[in-house]
């Protein structure tokens, strides 16, 4: 068990931000062999009153990471489910429950959940007609989950040229 009582942690917040990279994102939702002593440097920091801030590509990255892991074996899903749970509390809780929703309907990865969250949901939901968001994909089962959520896509291996509309 990680001990962390006996120092005070540092309250990162948005006057004084601190920005996680991918490796560090993981490392404070997953215990790892070998970095025990830095994953007890940044719990000793890490204070859940203030806020760690990571950009959205190290974010994917992280998820990227926690997915190669689940693949692999290295943790099982439910564990990688939390991990990713934990990892999107640090950005939008919300997302996560529809995209864990979305990807037990259709059996996709989180990341690809994510992906039709954000087109069904995200910033450019409401645009219509040639303007509608296209998601490109050579994954059937992606493919497949976003045509029946009504979004449009294009699976470039089966098809030479995207849908018109």
């Amino acid at each position: 068990m990680i001990q962390t009582a006996s120092v005070q942690p540092r309250v990162f917040n948005s006057s004084r931000p601190a920005f996680l990279d991918a490796c560090a994102a993981v490392m404070l939702v997953l215990e790892e062999r070998g970095l025990e002593h830095a994953r007890v440097n940044l719990l000793k920091c890490f204070n859940p009153a203030g806020s760690f801030f990571i950009t959205s590509f190290c974010f994917f990255e992280a998820l990227g990471v926690l997915k190669r892991k689940m693949l692999k074996r290295q943790i099982v899903y439910d564990h990688y489910v939390k991990c990713c749970y934990m990892l999107l509390n640090y950005r939008q809780t919300n997302r996560l429950r529809r995209a864990k929703t979305l990807g037990e309907k259709y059996s996709v990865d989180l990341s690809d959940a994510l992906q039709i969250v954000d087109l069904a949901h995200g910033e450019f939901s409401h645009y219509v007609q040639d303007s509608k968001p296209l998601l490109i994909t050579v994954d059937g089962d992606l493919e497949k989950a976003a045509r029946t959520e009504g979004l449009r896509v294009w699976n470039c291996k089966d098809a030479k040229t995207p849908p018109e509309q």
